[in-house]
Formats: structure tokens, sequence, C-alpha cells
């Protein structure tokens, strides 16, 4: 019961009771007051959100995000990293060597001049495809942020419709709520192409045969929204009581709101299956790598030794706001800077526990009990 707001933890423990004594199964609000665990959390993600402190300076919390360990995403450009250091290494210590005085006086040549001009005139150009890509990954980030809010949104929004105009039938209410805590967690496991745990995620939620069903299913968000449909038009047409205006209002309105659930799903998946295109990925890469092979080239005879820290450094700052774009144009994945998907999932199990419970503690509610 500790997963349910604090509000209506009370009332799965009296309606467990009254079941208990009747023989009746459980209704999705007592089945959600048994649940010991979090939903959709068989394998937590380790996710990391820094928020400054307002009114007051922030120096511990802008000290610990200026740590390495927040960067794992570094591991994509290792291998460039690497070949860019070892190159500068090579032509510092051929600059350096037997070869020190053909590599001085080919640098003060017009040759090398030329060199050092074009690598002026190249920065502005690196600069300017990075700031894109930079850009353009955090668009795709807090797009994939505001859908997912959408669907929370919606899936708040659907099952306060259902617990009030689904009241009368407690089945099909409790049916489109089951489906609006499973899609979050089908959604997510669609993200990361994953299969995942419905039985077990979704134990208590979802019957054993159903769960197993989302299991196989190729699309588990679509099975989620087919779902939906079938109990909301099910519970409209078990509406004798307002009528068939009102019934056919009510559906409409739930209709839209699950055409919207099917409107944010489609969203997140457009960003993460459309990266950006290969062809300004490579040209972005390969004219960052000859920007940096150059860094020894151009400075190697005036910076002498200082050139490998100084060529890896700049590479590491370079190649580490692409390596930045690359972790963030996709967020829906287990990196630490990637959205919290398996929260979410628990927001909305949170949601649509205090809907159910807010519609059964109302005193029209306990009259028709």
């Amino acid at each position: 019961q500790a997963l349910l707001p604090p509000a209506h933890r009370q009332l799965p423990a009296a309606a467990m009771a009254t079941s208990a004594l009747t023989g009746q199964s459980p209704s999705l609000v007592e089945a959600l007051g048994m649940r010991d665990a979090p939903v959709g959390c068989e394998d937590p993600h380790d996710y990391f959100i820094y928020k400054p402190k307002a009114g007051q300076a922030d120096f511990r919390g802008w000290l610990g995000t200026a740590c390495w360990r927040h960067c794992q995403y570094l591991k994509h450009i290792i291998y460039p990293w690497l070949a860019v250091t070892v190159f500068a290494a090579a032509w510092t210590a051929a600059l350096e060597g037997q070869f020190q005085n053909s590599f001085k006086s080919w640098a003060s040549s017009d040759g090398g001049l030329s060199v050092k001009t074009w690598y002026s005139l190249g920065g502005m150009v690196i600069g300017f495809l990075l700031t894109f890509r930079l850009n353009r990954a955090a668009t795709r980030f807090y797009e994939a942020r505001t859908q997912c809010g959408a669907l929370i949104m919606r899936c708040r929004d659907l099952s306060g419709q259902a617990a009030i105009f689904l009241a009368h039938d407690p089945a099909m209410r409790d049916e489109v709520c089951r489906w609006v805590i499973a899609l979050p967690v089908a959604t997510r496991n669609y993200l990361r192409s994953e299969v995942g745990a419905p039985e077990r995620e979704l134990r208590g939620v979802l019957p054993p045969d159903e769960a197993a069903l989302l299991a196989r299913a190729a699309r588990q968000p679509l099975l989620c929204l087919d779902r939906m449909r079938r109990a909301t038009l099910a519970g409209a047409r078990s509406n004798s009581g307002d009528g068939g205006a009102i019934a056919s209002m009510n559906m409409r309105s739930m209709e839209e709101s699950i055409c919207g659930l099917c409107q944010s799903f489609g969203a997140l998946e457009r960003i993460n299956n459309t990266p950006l295109p290969i062809a300004y990925v490579t040209q972005l890469r390969s004219m960052l790598t000859v920007y940096l092979m150059l860094v020894p080239v151009s400075f190697g005879s005036t910076w002498g030794w200082a050139t490998i820290p100084a060529a890896s450094l700049l590479s590491l700052a370079l190649l580490g706001v692409e390596a930045a774009a690359v972790e963030c144009e996709r967020p829906f994945g287990r990196a630490k800077n990637h959205l919290p998907l398996d929260l979410f999932c628990q927001v909305v199990y949170d949601d649509v526990a205090q809907n159910l419970g807010l519609a059964a503690s109302a005193p029209d509610a306990r009259e028709r009990a």
C-alpha cells in the first residue's frame, strides 16, 4: 500500500477486508494497494538529474556536475581521441628529434604558414557544425521530454474520465485503467527494443494471461491502446442510466484522450527511429578529425612537447561535444543522461491509483455502493 498516495492508502485496506469477507475478486483499486514493488521497475534505470538550488550559491552542486563520473558518454570518442593523441605524440617526437631542423624550417616557410591560416579558418567551420549538432540533439531531447509529459498528462485524463464516466460499469472502468498503467511500461519497452517482464512488472495490474499477451505483442503500446478502446466502447454500450447523448459524449471524450496517447507514442517513436542524417554526421566527423590532426602540424614547432597535452585536451573538448550529442539525441536507454522512463511509469501508476481512490471515496460512489 505504500505505493498509493497517502490520502488513499486506507481505502484499499478496507476494500480488501470487504473482499476477504465476501469471497469476491478484488477490484483494481484493491489490487493496486496489494502491490509491494514499484510498477515497471524490474531492472531500474540509474539516471542522474541535476536541479540547481534556487536563491543561493550552489557551489557543491556545480562542482559535482563538473566531475568526470557523469561523463560516461565519452566512451563514444575513446578511439578517435586516442588516435589524435598518438598522432600528436608521434609528430612532436619527430619534430623534436632528428627531423627537428627540417620541420622547423618547413613551419616557418610559406607552406607552414598557409596550414596555420587554413587551420584558423577551419575553426569557424567546425564551430558552426558542432553548434548545429548540439542544438539538434538538445531539441530532440527536450521534445522527447515534452512528449513523455504529454503521455503522462493524457494518462491522467483518461484514467480520471474512466473513473467517472464508467462508474456504472466497474469492470470496464478497471479494464481501461489497467491498460493505462500498462501503456508507459509498454512504450518504454518498445523504445528500448526490449520485451520486458510484464508478468512481474505489472503483477496485480494485468492478469497473467494478458501480461503474457503483452509480452508477445510486436508493438506493445498498440495492444494497450486497442484494449482501452474496446473497454471504452463496452462501457459506453452498458451505460443505460445517462442516456445515449451523454454516453456518446463521454465516449467521444475518452476516444480523444486515447488518440492523444497514440500521438504521443508516435512522436516518441519518430524521435527514436529518426537520427540525424548520416551525410551531416559523416561531414562533421571527417572535418573534425582533420581539424584535430592539424593541431600538432600547425603549432608543434612553437609549443614543443606541450603540443601533446594541448592536442589531447582540445580533442577531448571538441569530440566531447559530439559524444554528448550522440548520447542525448535518443534519450530512451539506460544511460545516466537519458530520460527516467521507469520513474514515468511509476508516476502514471500513482496517478491512476489516486483517480480511482477519489472516485471510490466520492459521496455518490458510496451511495451507489
